[in-house]
């Protein structure tokens, strides 16, 4: 009964994280949009007309608003996900639900733990093995090298970091949206005739 509860959680969750995903997309784009406009008009971010400024100021609150709902959406997600594998098999597993969400604030661990933690939900839900020779699956290092892209060009060139955020948001829904469908199909069916 636990994991059917938990199989329910995480349809709504995967649907919060859609939504959030969406709106921080919407937002990288128009808020890169700005910058480009503004030095497409030969201006700094400093003396940008009113309107560009106004699109840029909203761009950028738009962005940390649905940043911040985007995390909290993709964390409880990931929680959820990581726990309902630990419902339905007794061995260890090297994450433990909390730590997947919290090794993306583990300075230096945050280049390859999270990583490892989506690459163990993604095998495990989709009921391959896991381990260090495990192979990541197309879908986890697409997401993780768009991610790590996105972070370091949002330091070199601005406008470029945020578009490839957007390409990161639409792997990582694609990512949440497999892991969904095969612990809810695939992982449930095995489960109950095991």
């Amino acid at each position: 009964m636990e994991l059917e509860r938990g199989l329910r959680v995480l349809t709504g969750r995967a649907r919060a994280v859609t939504i959030t995903l969406v709106l921080f997309g919407a937002a990288n784009v128009i808020c890169a949009a700005g910058v480009l406009a503004a030095l497409a008009a030969g201006e700094g971010f400093g003396d940008a007309d009113g309107y560009i400024s106004g699109v840029l100021g909203l761009g950028i609150l738009a962005i940390v608003a649905t940043a911040i709902a985007s995390v909290v959406a993709v964390s409880l997600w990931i929680y959820r996900a990581h726990a309902n594998l630990r419902a339905t098999r007794d061995e260890s597993f090297e994450h433990s639900p909390t730590w997947a969400i919290l090794w993306f604030f583990v300075p230096i661990a945050n280049l390859f733990k999270p990583y490892q933690a989506m690459r163990q939900l993604w095998n495990d839900s989709h009921l391959q093995s896991d381990g260090y020779t495990a192979s990541g699956p197309f879908e986890v290092k697409i997401w993780w090298g768009f991610w790590i892209a996105g972070n370091f060009a949002t330091r070199l060139f601005f406008p470029l970091g945020l578009l490839l955020f957007v390409v990161d948001a639409y792997f990582l829904y694609r990512l949440v949206s497999a892991v969904t469908q095969a612990q809810t199909h695939e992982m449930n069916a095995s489960y109950a005739f095991a």
